[in-house]
């Protein structure tokens, strides 16, 4: 079984923060994606899909998982 984590962290740096936690995800080849809400442009905003608002994405993506019966 998996194990995880959770990080707090208060800043008004927004796009500093990512680029840190980006930096991190990128020594096990990983990198951060940030999906298209409403008029947001910035360096990590490099996901194909785009929503108009938070609950536009609820509803797309989040949603969709609740209707089914998987446990995770």
């Amino acid at each position: 079984m998996g194990q995880f984590a959770l990080t707090g962290i208060k800043s008004k740096d927004y796009d500093k923060v990512l680029g840190c936690t980006n930096s991190y995800f990128e020594k096990f080849k990983l990198h951060l994606v940030e999906e298209r809400i409403g008029e947001r442009k910035g360096k990590f905003v490099t996901s194909p899909k785009s929503y108009t608002d938070l609950k536009d994405y609820d509803k797309q993506e989040i949603e969709p998982y609740l209707q089914t019966e998987n446990a995770f």
